[in-house]
């Protein structure tokens, strides 16, 4: 399984701008032509309406991203009976490729680390 960590920007830094790319952030996600995902955010999420079958919500918010990724983690680690393979850092801005999670299941041998011009794919050490 494929999981990203995702810090949300805090509240006092959001506009309008920064909410229309939130949802094409989340529409990069829902749109994957793999189902094998699920995505932890961490920030202020109470007002979310997200697909809980693909999003996990810590509300976590006036913290660095740094703090942010490290409560992603200690989450992952205490709550997951079955860790994820693979963990993909994205800000709530980053758009990625529909079809990258098909392609990386495509390559023929496991990997600790996969990159390309636009994403950095780590395998998981939790």
């Amino acid at each position: 399984m494929y999981l990203f960590i995702i810090p949300r920007t805090p509240i006092k830094y959001r506009n309008s701008l920064r909410d229309e790319l939130w949802e094409l952030t989340k529409k990069s996600l829902l749109t994957q032509t793999s189902n094998n995902w699920q995505a932890i955010i961490i920030g202020d999420t109470k007002n979310e309406d997200l697909n809980v079958e693909h999003f996990i919500t810590i509300n976590y918010d006036d913290y660095t991203k740094v703090d942010k990724i490290q409560k992603a983690l200690d989450y992952i680690k205490n709550s997951f009976i079955i860790k994820p393979e693979y963990i993909i850092r994205l800000d709530d801005d980053d758009i990625i490729s529909r079809t990258v999670l098909t392609e990386i299941d495509k390559l023929p041998a496991k990997f600790d680390c996969y990159f390309d011009s636009y994403h950095k794919i780590g395998r998981a050490h939790v």
